[in-house]
């Protein structure tokens, strides 16, 4: 993954999870967001990783995957802008259950760490809720 650089308040706001927070509930979300770029087919995280990441899609399409019993490759589901993953392993402290990889283009993703830290200003409770929301409304 190549280096990242700091993400605006405007940047997340163009995904449809943070559209409508305020400036104030963004501004601790952006101080600890950095963004990434992914060469394709490359792998962002592996089932079993432990991190306090989590990847907001900003282009390009990424695959989430588990392997069977016998090592072959199951894809869970497919990802694109607008789409996020890793918030599980953020709320639980556990690790990843699924690996996360990159399809046939380059993605760019916001990727943010500490959002534990961004939770005293009340952001990830609401992303969370927002979360819980999509899930519910597309399962």
């Amino acid at each position: 993954m190549s280096q990242g650089s700091s993400v605006t308040v405007d940047a997340l706001r163009s995904m449809p999870i943070f559209e409508s927070l305020s400036v104030e509930r963004l501004m601790p979300i952006a101080r600890v967001a950095v963004f990434r770029k992914m060469p394709r087919s490359s792998t962002i995280l592996r089932a079993g990783d432990r991190t306090d990441f989590v990847y907001f899609i900003l282009s390009g399409a990424l695959k989430v995957l588990v392997s069977d019993e016998e090592g072959r490759e199951v894809i869970l589901s497919n990802l694109g802008p607008g789409e996020f993953f890793g918030e599980m392993g953020v709320l639980d402290d556990n690790p990843r259950s699924a690996t996360v990889m990159g399809l046939l283009e380059e993605a760019r993703s916001a990727r943010a760490r500490g959002l534990k830290a961004a939770a005293q200003a009340g952001s990830v409770k609401t992303i969370v809720g927002r979360a819980k929301d999509w899930f519910l409304g597309n399962f």
